[in-house]
Order: structure tokens, then C-alpha cells, then sequence
């Protein structure tokens, strides 16, 4: 999907038409193609964006079907912009500030479930295998396998399927539902207290 980007440099406004390519290797190319200083109108717009299309050979027929096209490129655009940004950091900075969103992340997944493991002990946790005392098994469990969820999503190159989302359920629910983990549930549940505060 082709879309429209503005910058600015130097108080200036440039606009842009732009299109991110997923190639070999999980790798990106960008495409851009500088439009003006000024916006176009809707109609010059849309000939601009047909001639860009035909110049790149563009693949315009929707990809995923229940993901909106327009948005899905502009995602790609700041993943690829992302990339390119973080080339120019060291690679221990890199680590670190991963390792420290691994950690944010999975504390603040688990905290808004009703875990009562803190931040800290979270951190322990992950970074030095130090296991809180008086926390039950499960919440334990909770926090190791998030970190193990983490880490598959990092490494996965595949799509989003069915039996992807069934392995990230069983290593979530792997020792704290082992009957149920990796597998479609087959009966209605709600969320505790809902029916309550609905009366």
C-alpha cells in the first residue's frame, strides 16, 4: 500500500510518497519518491500514486484480510524507519534497552492480570533467576513464560496463523494449565467480578 508521508526539515515541509517492500531474510527495502513542497489535491494525489505503483511494480491486491491495507503500510513504514534508526546505535545499547523492555513488558502483561510480582522482583527474576519468596507458583510461571513467549516472537519468522498462536498459548500456559495450554477453548468463561459491576 502506497501512502503519503510528511516531513519536515529545517521548519521546510517536504511530502513524500512512500511504500516499505518486506524482502529475503525478513530485511526491508524502502521506496520513496519526493511529491513537493505543497499537498497535492485528492485527484493529483491519486495519479501520483498510480504512476509510483506502475514505476516499482507494486503489489496492490490486500495481503492479510482482516487488516486494514493503509494502516498495515504505514506500520511498515515505521518499522522500517525504526530500522534504520537504530543501525546507528552500539550494539550493547541495544541489548540493554531490549533486555529492559523484556522486562517492563512482561512485569506491566502479568501486573494488569492481578500479579502480584513487583518490578523489581520481576527484574530479579529474568535477569538474575532469583525467585521471589511467598508468591504462588503459578504467578512464578506467569513471569518465566512471558519472557519464553518473548523470546519465540523474536526468533519467528513465519506468519500469523492458527498454529502459531496455538504455540504461543502453550509456552503462556505451559505449567499452569497443562490441560488446556496450546489448545482452542471449547467453553464460555467471563471476567471475574463482570457480571457484579454489571448489576
Amino acid at each position: 500500500m502506497v501512502f503519503l508521508v510528511k516531513k519536515k526539515i529545517k521548519g521546510e515541509v517536504y511530502y513524500y510518497l512512500a511504500h516499505n517492500l518486506r524482502t529475503a531474510k525478513g530485511r526491508w527495502k524502502s521506496l520513496r519518491m519526493y511529491i513537493g513542497k505543497e499537498l497535492p489535491s485528492d485527484s493529483e494525489l491519486e495519479s501520483l500514486k498510480k504512476n509510483f505503483i506502475k514505476k516499482y511494480n507494486i503489489e496492490t491486491k490486500p495481503k492479510y484480510r482482516y487488516l486494514d491495507p493503509e494502516k498495515l503500510a504505514k506500520l511498515d513504514y515505521i518499522i522500517g524507519e525504526f530500522k534504520k534508526k537504530i543501525k546507528k546505535y552500539p550494539k550493547i545499547a541495544l541489548e540493554k534497552r531490549e533486555r529492559d523492555f523484556t522486562i517492563r513488558f512482561t512485569y506491566n502483561t502479568n501486573a494488569i492480570e492481578g500479579n502480584s510480582i513487583s518490578l523489581i522482583e520481576t527484574a530479579a527474576m529474568l535477569e538474575k533467576r532469583i525467585t521471589p519468596k511467598g508468591k504462588s507458583l503459578r504467578e512464578i510461571y506467569e513471569i518465566l513464560n512471558t519472557e519464553k513467549t518473548l523470546n519465540f516472537l523474536k526468533e519467528y519468522k513465519g506468519d500469523l496463523s492458527k498454529r502459531a498462536i496455538l504455540k504461543l498459548h502453550k509456552i503462556m500456559m505451559t505449567n499452569i494449565d497443562d490441560q488446556e495450554a496450546g489448545r482452542i477453548r471449547t467453553y464460555p468463561v467471563a471476567i471475574q467480578g463482570a457480571m457484579d459491576a454489571a448489576k
